[in-house]
């Protein structure tokens, strides 16, 4: 669900400017395209690349170390010979961590060439970071309190199910920064043949991570949860930007299964209507009316003279049954739905 204008960001914008990093440094590198072929021409990844969000944008940066601005090993073969020649490459850690192995995958791998292409890039990649930040927080609290046997370095011991996980790119993250855990994406869409990083012989080959079709009402998909997470180990939920009534599920499904301890979910637009699939579900639906549960959020809203978003998150929060419940707002990522509910039992 694109809630922004961000899909149609002139990454071109920046390519005029004096000190674009790719002036005069003709590409090396065939870049990889949907189809199988490849070209020289730039894709959405190197547009966003060349253009200095990456330094002012906190996930970007995290993820892309600045971009081409910044003088990087990881990027001289994408951005012309000075690059390579040059003996002055910035050293302040970013090398040799997870975010530059994913990097280089996006940029010179065919296995990536599809999320190289995506549509939206940079409003995608902040989602996923956002994701990946309040995973990497939630972990760091559980080795604080010594909550459950895991490593939160590694992932070992841990399972995470990414609900409507979509192309995966949170997940790829994930699976990136913790190399031990289990991670488990659903989605109702099969992969396309173009989404080669989604091929069951590459994940089974490359990752950690695991896609699965189905949807988040597929009760028994949903059931196998507790044979999927390790001997002793527990378990995280998450789903960013889940639509409507998605959203308060996936807090059912949280509270359903003892092995989950900790559910992450943004959610996105408000519900509506129930469609078919969700008429089944008597605790979603009023009864007889085929209405999800806070479709008349947007009405209340407006009587109380708030941001329906924001009062549509406070619902579900004040509807969840756990230990420990709150809101992170995230003002890094570039939709404007940027609020995470945390839930731990």
């Amino acid at each position: 669900c694109v809630d922004h204008d961000y899909d149609t960001l002139d990454l071109r914008l920046t390519m005029t400017s004096a000190d674009d990093p790719t002036t005069d440094r003709p590409s090396t590198i065939k870049r990889y395209r949907k189809n199988g072929r490849y070209a020289a021409g730039y894709r959405q990844l190197e547009y966003l690349l060349t253009n200095k969000i990456c330094a002012s944008n906190q996930h970007l940066q995290r993820l892309t170390g600045g971009g081409a601005w910044v003088l990087r090993p990881c990027y001289s073969r994408a951005f012309g010979a000075q690059q390579q020649e040059t003996t002055e490459y910035l050293k302040d850690g970013w090398e040799g961590g997870w975010e530059e192995r994913f990097m280089k995958k996006m940029l010179y791998s065919q296995s990536h060439c599809d999320l190289a292409c995506m549509r939206a890039l940079p409003k995608n990649l902040t989602d996923s970071m956002g994701m990946v930040s309040r995973v990497e927080e939630e972990l760091n609290l559980w080795k604080e309190r010594n909550d459950y046997n895991i490593n939160a370095s590694t992932g070992e011991g841990l399972l995470i199910v990414d609900l409507c996980g979509g192309k995966g790119l949170t997940g790829l993250c994930l699976s990136e920064m913790l190399p031990e855990a289990r991670i488990v994406v659903i989605d109702s869409r099969k992969p396309n043949p173009n989404e080669k990083h989604l091929s069951e012989e590459y994940l089974a080959r490359e990752t950690n991570m695991s896609r699965l079709t189905g949807t988040i009402f597929d009760d028994k998909l949903l059931s196998q949860i507790p044979s999927w997470v390790p001997e002793g180990g527990s378990c995280l939920l998450i789903g960013t930007h889940l639509c409507g009534i998605l959203a308060k599920h996936a807090m059912s499904i949280f509270e359903h299964y003892d092995e989950i301890k900790c559910l992450i979910v943004a959610p996105c637009c408000l519900p509506r209507a129930a469609p078919h699939w969700e008429r089944k579900h008597s605790d979603l639906v009023r009864p007889g009316e085929g209405w999800a549960w806070g479709c008349d959020t947007t009405v209340q809203a407006r009587e109380r003279n708030v941001d329906p978003y924001e009062y549509w998150v406070d619902r579900l929060l004040d509807s969840a049954v756990a230990r420990d419940k709150r809101v992170v707002v995230d003002p890094e990522m570039l939709s404007e739905k940027n609020r995470f509910i945390l839930l731990n039992k």
